[in-house]
């Protein structure tokens, strides 16, 4: 077991459609794919990854008929502007450009909290209550090292935030950083615990078998 020291940022993803969708908002999408017997498509750059594991159609579009569509040897993103699928989870930063050009819509972000670099697109969870997916980034060290260390590291890492221009950057990210261990630790213990079932429960199919 690593020794968690840090979760250095948790950004949340995007939900977009092609703008060919007769859709505003989640809500939206989920009763229009209810009148689409065919159905519609996600993109994921996989599976077993993120983009795939937010969009379990049972949890992300209850009553819908969807399926997701990994992509191979091009980035999902790529497909959803050719119009090959219809929507996708995304990372912000990958389809902001796209979102503000007007090549794709955004119709929900996948945090609890709506954000505050897309104050005006709802989260997801207001149509779909309960519903979140978020990344995280952490810092992590062997297991057992010692405790003296780990606070090291924890001080270090305070320092570095502490730098204006290193602050300024980050906090486009993450603008509460986590630092403390016993919260660190639960926090990702209490999210592998999540996804682990999701998988079981959606009988994903990891690479590897496992």
């Amino acid at each position: 077991m690593l020794s968690p020291i840090a979760v250095a940022a948790a950004p949340p993803y995007l939900l977009v459609a092609s703008p060919t969708l007769p859709v505003t908002s989640t809500a939206d999408l989920i009763r229009y794919a209810k009148e689409k017997p065919e159905g519609l498509t996600f993109g994921s750059s996989g599976v077993g990854a993120a983009s795939h594991l937010s969009a379990c159609c049972s949890r992300a579009l209850p009553g819908s008929n969807c399926c997701t569509f990994p992509t191979r040897n091009r980035p999902a993103v790529t497909d959803l502007l050719g119009g090959r699928i219809d929507m996708m989870f995304a990372p912000g930063p990958v389809v902001q450009q796209f979102v503000q050009s007007g090549q794709l819509k955004a119709l929900g972000v996948t945090d609890t909290q709506r954000s505050r670099f897309y104050p005006d697109v709802p989260t997801v969870s207001e149509s779909v209550p309960g519903y979140e997916s978020v990344g995280w980034f952490g810092l992590l060290a062997p297991p057992n090292t010692r405790l003296r260390l780990s606070k090291r590291s924890t001080r270090s890492l305070s320092q570095r935030w502490g730098r204006r221009n290193f602050a300024t950057i980050w906090r486009r990210w993450a603008p509460n950083p986590n630092r403390n261990t016993g919260r660190v630790r639960r926090y990702i213990n209490a999210d592998v615990a999540k996804w682990s079932k999701l998988v079981k429960d959606n009988d994903v199919q990891l690479p590897g078998g496992k």
